[in-house]
């Protein structure tokens, strides 16, 4: 089965108007700037993962997006019409959750990212059968938005490394298995990777990379950059478990974060799990602020929250 397009030849909206909406009403949806990322997942190859809501002339009202690599149902949705639909692309989330259970699709629980000045949309996931996430103690999860509006202090990578943007589709199956690597999953994939290298938000020169001796790759840091709003974001950022505590994270993540502001970002936003202290260290040695806290509602596939 294809992929929803991105100029969908039915003449629904494909699968670029998602970002489009988000860009539209960015309040609505917190994943405006890394979007082209999240929309080159594979679990999108099947369009039934997918949900478009139009009204009367065709226009996209909101879009549902079952996203099995980060264990999220996400969504974007215009704001004059969230109230009526809310509840419906909740629930189109749930059944479709169970509908994949026991596929390559599925997953034990599933998350919705929520603000928690989000009284409506708490309101609406609890009645879809969403639970909220302890922020701390046992099961908790969460996660909090930081953001750096100057250029961060100079960062020199250790002896032997070098920083450098990816030599772009040549290196795509060596920045998966980076990524696979660091992560500690196969979630991805060389056609996923390709995608963002082909999609046209991608900048080779915010794709930086760290080299070891010999070429081996050691570390990345994939910059996003909106023009329309002038914001900048990492993600994904990693380094190999056996290079980290020597300041090759910093190192790299200067770079990118240098680059998105000559490219005129007024600000740069990383999205990090407020439980991992050595990120948000990191992070804050570079000149990020948390600004925003995000929480989490899970549900699992059979019904109980």
């Amino acid at each position: 089965m294809s992929r929803l397009s991105p100029a969908d030849p039915g003449g629904r909206p494909g699968i670029e108007a998602f970002s489009a909406l988000a860009r539209a009403f960015p309040a609505e949806h917190p994943h405006v700037v890394d979007l082209p990322y999240r929309l080159g997942s594979w679990a999108l190859d099947e369009p039934e993962n997918c949900r478009l809501w139009l009204d009367g002339a065709g226009r996209l009202l909101a879009w549902g997006a079952l996203q099995t690599p980060f264990w999220l149902i996400e969504y974007g949705c215009h704001p004059k019409a969230r109230s009526g639909l809310l509840d419906e692309i909740l629930g189109w989330g749930a059944e479709r959750a169970r509908q994949v259970a026991g596929t390559p699709y599925g997953r034990p629980s599933w998350f919705v990212e929520a603000r928690p000045e989000d009284e409506e949309g708490r309101q609406a996931l609890e009645r879809a059968g969403f639970a909220a996430v302890p922020v701390s103690g046992s099961g908790s999860w969460s996660r909090v938005w930081m953001r750096a509006v100057e250029g961060p202090p100079d960062r020199v990578p250790p002896p032997g490394f070098a920083i450098r943007p990816l030599a772009g589709e040549a290196e795509a199956p060596l920045a998966v298995e980076l990524q696979r690597s660091f992560f500690e999953t196969s979630n991805m994939t060389l056609p996923w990777r390709l995608r963002l290298l082909r999609h046209p938000a991608y900048d080779p020169a915010l794709d930086v990379v760290a080299v070891a001796r010999g070429g081996r790759l050691a570390g990345l840091c994939l910059g996003w950059y909106d023009a329309p709003s002038g914001t900048g974001q990492v993600e994904p950022v990693g380094v190999l478990h056996e290079e980290r505590g020597r300041g090759l994270g910093r190192a790299i993540v200067a770079e990118c974060v240098r680059r998105l502001l000559r490219r005129g970002a007024r600000e740069v936003l990383v999205e990090v799990d407020a439980g991992n202290a050595a990120a948000l260290a990191l992070y804050r040695s570079l000149g990020f602020r948390p600004f925003q806290d995000v929480v989490f509602h899970r549900r699992e596939p059979g019904g109980a929250a």
